[in-house]
């Protein structure tokens, strides 16, 4: 038995003794009962949300029961599956991120190495860039255990179902080779860019270099042999019609990742096209590897299909089979429709279908010329309608469907308002004298007759020189003028104004500056004074005015 005494005694759970209402205690006592009451909710509440938490962050892992096994292929896909699931949910450690070589003391020395294989991209080279040493010391500065990714491996993890998502990995490099490149452009806010396609023999992928990069690396040659590390996706979302968008993403790389390229070397096996197009002399600018082919497969098929020898086509041409009108092929890997090569596509190789959908999409030369077919055959359908209708009788029909042209009915229009000219309406009818037709002839040969006159008058020879007319003109001015000279010579040696005898003695006279503005131009004309003469009445008169003349200054 518990002894009383020990007992610890709430003073809470105690009535009060002064207290002489019984309610009141009994108030207190449902008061404490109540909060116990909300206290045991408030517990109940808090350990369904822990429940519920640990639901949510719970990985359930299925578990696939051992006797139940029906292959061993479907255990290794399953355990592929959940491995790519455990290491998809792993992080990026961004921590050990890097996007620069450190290319402080390295050079680049073009050197010869021919038929050397590249051990991480496992391409022949002809030239090196950079020794295998200083290849794999840039590396392992940055991260030994690189993840290299050539680009059908980073096509296959960056793509429009996961929103073109980086790969998931600390530091990546991809292993590609430059195909083409675009000369350097301005951009709208002035700054440099340039534009490189690399990839493979197969596919491409557009590489956008801006600002002191492409300064950089502006000596870039196709072929060249790169590995880039970590590039920038960038994506884009263009608009190409109402409620149609084309998406895609391009490597960007500029003043953030300036060092992020490593220029190993030249591809040995690199090559473009040989065949000339004969419209423009053009080369073919399509890439192909020169070890197996001198043609891309565009025109090889073309140079196939061209042969004119007998002993190759024969009498048969080769056809393959066709299903819903298209051609087929068959592989080992199955059966397939051919798609039809196009030369004005930018895709780098053929051997692999294109990556974009091409039903998607509409080429504008041949939406020209399907609707130029079409509207060739309206024309002749209409013309063979209105062939038919008129045929019938029944004008209305052609108005009510419209089918003549817009020019024609305006011509036809017009003709109907207008009348016969009053020319016209003289000689409307039949005239049995045949007078009319006496005088329509005698005009007509009577401009004959002034044409053939005109056509004879005219040389066929045409010279440059002067006319006759022209020569006799200037004859007559000429023997004016030495008439007029000879006079006036008579008219000084019979004059006082003989220089032979002088009319007066010259006096010595200082010489004086004159003023051009001031000098006076004495005209020869024949108005002048010095040319008239002065009859005399006898000599003593003529003996007079010489010494009045003798004494003038």
């Amino acid at each position: 038995m518990d002894d009383p005494r020990y007992e610890t005694v709430v003073s809470d759970d105690v009535l009060t003794e002064d207290s002489s209402d019984e309610l009141k205690d009994l108030v207190k006592e449902f008061e404490l009962k109540y909060e116990k009451i909300k206290q045991k909710k408030k517990e109940k509440a808090k350990l369904a949300e822990k429940i519920k938490q640990e639901k949510a962050y719970k990985h359930v892992e299925h578990k696939q029961d051992d006797s139940n096994k029906p292959s061993n292929f479907l255990n290794k896909l399953y355990d592929a599956s959940s491995s790519s699931l455990n290491s998809s949910q792993q992080q990026i450690d961004y921590s050990k991120r890097k996007f620069e070589f450190e290319l402080d003391d390295v050079e680049y020395k073009a050197t010869d190495a021919p038929d050397e294989l590249e051990s991480i991209s496992k391409i022949h080279l002809r030239k090196r860039y950079l020794s295998r040493s200083q290849v794999d010391n840039a590396i392992k500065q940055i991260d030994p255990e690189m993840k290299f990714l050539k680009i059908e491996k980073f096509l296959a993890k960056t793509h429009k179902s996961n929103n073109y998502a980086e790969p998931q990995y600390s530091n990546w490099c991809l292993v590609c080779f430059v195909l083409s490149k675009s000369p350097v452009q301005i951009a709208a806010n002035k700054a440099k860019y340039m534009k490189l396609k690399v990839g493979n023999f197969m596919n491409a992928i557009d590489l956008i270099i801006f600002d002191k990069a492409c300064e950089k690396y502006r000596k870039l040659q196709p072929g060249d042999l790169l590995f880039i590390l970590n590039p920038i996706i960038n994506k884009f979302e263009i608009q190409i019609a109402q409620d149609q968008w084309k998406s895609g993403f391009t490597l960007k790389m500029d003043t953030s990742n300036m060092a992020s390229i490593l220029e190993v070397g030249s591809v040995r096996d690199f090559g473009v096209c040989k065949f000339i197009k004969r419209n423009d002399n053009s080369r073919c600018t399509n890439i192909i590897n020169i070890k197996n082919q001198e043609l891309c497969d565009v025109h090889l098929d073309m140079k196939f299909k061209s042969s004119s020898r007998m002993e190759l086509n024969g009498s048969v041409t080769i056809r393959s089979p066709k299903k819903n009108k298209k051609n087929m092929y068959l592989d080992n890997k199955g059966t397939g429709f051919i798609k039809q090569y196009n030369e004005d596509t930018n895709l780098v190789g053929m051997m692999h279908p294109s990556p974009f959908d091409m039903k998607k999409y509409q080429d504008p030369k041949i939406l020209e010329t399907q609707i130029k077919r079409r509207k060739l055959l309206d024309d002749r359908a209409n013309e063979k309608l209105e062939k038919k209708l008129s045929k019938l009788g029944s004008k209305s029909l052609l108005s009510s469907l419209q089918l003549a042209k817009g020019k024609d009915v305006s011509v036809h229009t017009d003709s109907k308002n207008k009348g016969f000219p009053s020319s016209m309406i003289s000689q409307i009818g039949f005239d049995p004298t045949g007078l009319s037709n006496d005088l329509n002839k005698a005009k007509k040969g009577s401009r004959l007759q002034e044409l053939h006159d005109l056509s004879a008058k005219t040389s066929a020879k045409k010279t440059l020189a002067t006319s006759k007319e022209d020569k006799d003109m200037k004859k007559t001015k000429w023997r004016s003028n030495i008439s007029k000279l000879q006079n006036y010579d008579k008219r000084v040696t019979q004059g006082s104004l003989n220089a032979s005898t002088p009319v007066f003695e010259t006096k010595k006279r200082d010489l004086l500056k004159v003023d051009n503005r001031k000098r006076v131009v004495m005209s020869d004309d024949d108005d002048d004074d010095d040319d008239i003469d002065i009859q005399f009445d006898s000599e003593e008169a003529k003996k007079r005015y010489a010494e009045m003349t003798s004494k003038v200054v």
